[in-house]
């Protein structure tokens, strides 16, 4: 398995509030990701970074209307986490969660309708949708250290905690560059035009600009089987998941 380094790891599969004892923790290995993999100066990937709080990682709703975008309602985050079996050191992990959102609830707040008027309206389309599975497994984000394959091992895992049928989708920065790419083998497609957004949005003030991408797949079914039909990918998945609760 040359292509997946998951020897020496354990692997949980938890909600994200378990885990807010050790949020300075995964500050830190978030600071060393994405240093990594994003070409801008250490006081913007430090902001960026920054922007989530153990409240928001704890409850993703929480975020809505602040740093995440309005008008939506997460359920069931779950976090899949590799730890180094030796030493319990974090090697990577995904969040992800359940997201169902509301067009009219967006466009009534952009008419200034009141707060009141545009949350019941956007409650009602929103069990709507979650009454005929109408929602997503909305990805947040993945983070690792680097090892080959860990994040796809890690995503196989996480889009198992919910119904196959839905769609799956992400919001990758422009900067994500490693994420659009696994993604597009995963089997998402990017949809619709980029969100440009001023680089304060995410990177601080005074940053260069920025976006976000859509990314959708058609059902998370078939990222499951583009993912097992990399060379490799089953075996490393079947042996992160026999270390499940271990």
């Amino acid at each position: 398995m040359a292509n997946f380094e998951v020897d020496g790891l354990r692997f949980i599969n938890v909600p994200p509030a378990d885990l807010a004892e050790r949020f300075p923790e995964i500050q830190d290995f978030r600071l060393s990701n994405y240093s990594r993999l994003i070409d801008r100066p250490p006081e913007q990937i430090e902001h960026f970074v920054g922007r989530l709080t153990v409240e928001f990682w704890s409850d993703p709703n929480l975020a809505v209307g602040k740093v995440a975008r309005s008008a939506q309602r997460r359920f069931n985050p779950r976090v899949v986490m590799a730890l180094d079996d030796q030493t319990d050191e974090i090697a990577g992990y995904t969040y992800m969660a359940g997201n169902v959102s509301s067009k009219i609830e967006k466009l009534l707040r952009k008419l200034h309708t009141p707060d009141k008027i545009a949350t019941y309206s956007g409650n009602r389309e929103r069990k709507f949708k979650m009454e005929r599975s109408m929602f997503y497994a909305w990805g947040n984000e993945y983070v690792t250290d680097g090892r080959a394959g860990l994040p796809t091992v890690l995503a196989a895992i996480n889009i198992g905690n919910y119904p196959e049928f839905i769609r799956g989708t992400w919001f990758p920065w422009d900067e994500e560059e490693e994420l659009k790419g696994n993604l597009n083998v995963w089997g998402y497609r990017r949809e619709g035009e980029p969100e440009d957004l001023e680089g304060d949005k995410g990177f601080g003030e005074g940053s260069d600009p920025t976006h976000q991408e859509i990314w959708k797949s058609r059902t998370l079914a078939t990222v499951r089987e583009n993912i097992l039909a990399i060379a490799g990918a089953r075996t490393a998945i079947d042996q992160a998941k026999r270390s499940l609760g271990h």
